[in-house]
């Protein structure tokens, strides 16, 4: 958990995931383009690929047709994994993802997370983050948006 995470109860979260994959990526494309040693390059290789297979397979919701706050939470949603994309986990024009944008995309009572233009992190009717009161949008999230729409060229 890291602090960008809610504090109700341990889960695997699909931000700080794609961040752990952005980790072995960058490490590995170090090594590459400054021709640094890499002894376990092997090993980061397959552990950067299992955490992507395992997060395309986890951190989705077949059921709500877009990608969700954590392996365990179901149906939240959550919209920092609009970074994605920005870090070269999944294409803008992946339809899994395009898929989530349109899911953020509407207004909460429709659940979705964006009110007059700008995001909210999550709802925090479903996401208790252990802070109280009303949580007001996440403007790191309302720029990772529209970042994530104009690579898309929507």
């Amino acid at each position: 958990m890291s602090i960008w995470e809610v504090r109700n109860k341990k889960q695997h979260f699909v931000y700080s995931k794609i961040m752990l994959w952005v980790a072995f990526d960058r490490g590995l494309r170090l090594a590459e383009k400054r021709c640094l040693p890499c002894p376990h390059r092997g090993l980061w290789l397959s552990i950067r690929d299992a955490l992507y297979e395992e997060i395309m397979e986890k951190g989705y919701s077949t059921t709500l047709g877009c990608f969700v706050q954590s392996y365990e939470s179901g149906d939240h949603l959550d919209s920092s994994i609009l970074v994605a994309p920005l870090v070269f986990f999944i294409s803008p024009n992946d339809p899994r993802f395009l898929r989530t944008i349109d899911r953020i995309l509407l207004s909460p009572e429709k659940g979705g997370l964006t009110s007059t233009g700008l995001v909210y992190r999550y709802d925090t009717e479903h996401s208790h983050d252990g802070v109280g009161g009303r949580e007001g949008a996440f403007s790191m999230c309302t720029f990772w948006l529209v970042e994530a729409l104009t690579r898309a060229g929507v």
